[in-house]
């Protein structure tokens, strides 16, 4: 199997405002998340970001939270991805990236406004403002990468399907390098939704712990540069994908889905499961998802290995939370590290019977196995290697 460079990577989440921030993070065991700053009439923890710049005047019809946001996190890889424009040429380099909820937070402002007032916001357009191309729109505007581009929207798997996107794009002759990756913004939809079908937590999360009662939701972007050969800082090898048809929001209770696309990922990558040094788990908080996610990690390995479990420091990104673990994954390869859940009171359930790591600690490891499994049933499992 062929393994493509990752030759640049940016991140902004709960832990920090770049790759940087967020890599010290790691090392010291903390979380990003906080009480929110928008009023709810429930209680939760969410990892919320610091306002980012408006965009500049000539894309000033795009801007909302989720551009300024991305545009903010393009800055860290854009030498790499004008790198790659200059070696291939802008038409080789492509862009897929993630998303759940796009402009939602602009859609939710133009709305209180009619309810108030009676008419939209003067400027609000949902083509630009809350439409998943305005963010597409704005990466090509400001990368100058003019080959293939479009948004993937699969819920929680859109920026770990991006992977097998890119792949297939330069397997296919398309492109020669691949800017990935996906960002969301939090919404009030978004908190009210979950919520309502009983799965938001109001203390921070603790996947596979045995008082887990559900997620929080979290802020942020993360790119990852693909190209088709060279060296990396790290390597994406395979990706696997299935789809449950389940439950519109449950997982298999047996994980089915989950354990097919785990051994797809395995199988194409071309490493056997022992060589596997660690599973960055979904890790949700929820109890289903948490006793689906183990039943599928214990079917391939019986036997312990670490799980790291980092939506309890930053929250679930939901369209970006794939491309924000991928990032911490190589973060963690890079600098031999297992990243904890930063909770020093956690008691894991032993009904899961799986190896989470709750304490960071400092062990080699060059193999990673990170999942993602979304609503609908739809599953995504991407294996990275130094």
């Amino acid at each position: 199997m062929h393994k493509y460079p990752i030759t640049g990577i940016a991140v902004r989440n709960g832990l920090g405002v770049d790759v940087r921030a967020v890599g010290l993070a790691l090392h010291q065991n903390v979380h990003g998340l906080k009480r929110p700053s928008v009023n709810l009439p429930f209680d939760t923890w969410v990892g919320e970001l610091d306002p980012c710049d408006l965009l500049p005047p000539c894309l000033r019809a795009y801007d909302s939270q989720l551009t300024r946001l991305a545009a903010s996190v393009f800055d860290d890889i854009a030498a790499s991805v004008h790198g790659a424009i200059k070696k291939y040429g802008a038409d080789r380099v492509g862009i897929v990236l993630g998303t759940s909820t796009a402009g939602m937070p602009q859609s939710e402002e133009a709305y209180a406004h009619v309810c108030k007032y009676g008419d939209l916001l003067q400027d609000f357009s949902v083509w630009t403002h809350h439409a998943y191309h305005g963010l597409i729109d704005v990466i090509a505007a400001i990368s100058g990468a003019r080959g293939p581009a479009y948004v993937v929207s699969t819920a929680c798997t859109s920026s770990a399907k991006v992977f097998g996107s890119a792949e297939r794009m330069m397997k296919s002759g398309s492109v020669d390098a691949v800017l990935v990756g996906g960002a969301d913004v939090l919404c009030r939809m978004t908190m009210l939704g979950f919520h309502s079908l009983g799965i938001l937590s109001e203390t921070r999360c603790r996947p596979f712990c045995a008082e887990r009662d559900g997620i929080n939701i979290g802020e942020g972007a993360a790119f990852l540069l693909l190209e088709c050969e060279g060296e990396g800082r790290a390597y994406y090898a395979s990706i696997g994908e299935t789809s449950d048809a389940y439950h519109m929001s449950s997982p298999h209770p047996e994980g089915r889905g989950a354990i097919a696309a785990l051994h797809m990922a395995l199988d194409r990558a071309g490493i056997a499961a022992e060589d596997v040094d660690c599973i960055s788990a979904h890790g949700t908080g929820t109890p289903l998802n948490d006793q689906s996610e183990a039943i599928a990690i214990r079917n391939i390995w019986p036997k312990n290995i670490p799980v790291v479990a980092t939506k309890a420091l930053t929250g679930h990104l939901l369209g970006a939370a794939a491309a924000n673990e991928a990032v911490l994954a190589i973060l963690g390869m890079e600098q031999s590290v297992f990243p904890g859940m930063a909770c020093a009171d956690v008691v894991l359930d032993p009904a899961l019977g799986l190896d989470v790591v709750r304490h960071t600690i400092s062990k080699n490891h060059c193999n990673v196995v990170s999942n993602s499994f979304a609503f609908g049933g739809s599953n995504a499992v991407i294996v990275l290697t130094l």
